[in-house]
């Protein structure tokens, strides 16, 4: 339950959501992305429909195995203590980016609300 790949695991999934949806929470508010958020999920919905009624089903499947052999490789090649601390590094290194995205939003939101106020 505790495993050091369960905690990884959870932490790149907590990383990866935080630094996709701050930018886009500080720019456009909770509202719209809850609404991409079921936009996404309708879209995905009909993708997978889509990929069903074509026969495309096992592309998708091909990508998701090619990507999670890719991950394992790396993890067998670099062995277990560089691969965890290399996917620290890279979510570090990504949330990092994020908080400069975030910031830069935020400082263009205050100047467009002052810019506007003033109009």
């Amino acid at each position: 339950m505790l495993a050091p790949g369960t905690i990884l695991l959870g932490l790149a999934t907590l990383a990866v959501s935080l630094s996709v949806f701050l930018p886009f929470t500080i720019r456009f508010g909770l509202v719209w992305i809850l609404t991409a958020l079921v936009a996404l999920q309708v879209l995905g919905m009909a993708v997978l429909a889509l990929a069903n009624r074509f026969g495309a089903h096992a592309g998708l499947r091909g990508v998701t195995r090619e990507a999670i052999g890719w991950v394992a490789r790396m993890h067998n090649a670099l062995g277990e203590a560089v691969f965890f601390g290399a996917t620290l590094l890279a979510l570090a290194v990504l949330l990092a980016v994020s908080l400069r995205v975030s910031t830069w939003l935020f400082e263009r939101k205050e100047l467009w609300t002052a810019v506007s106020w003033q109009l």
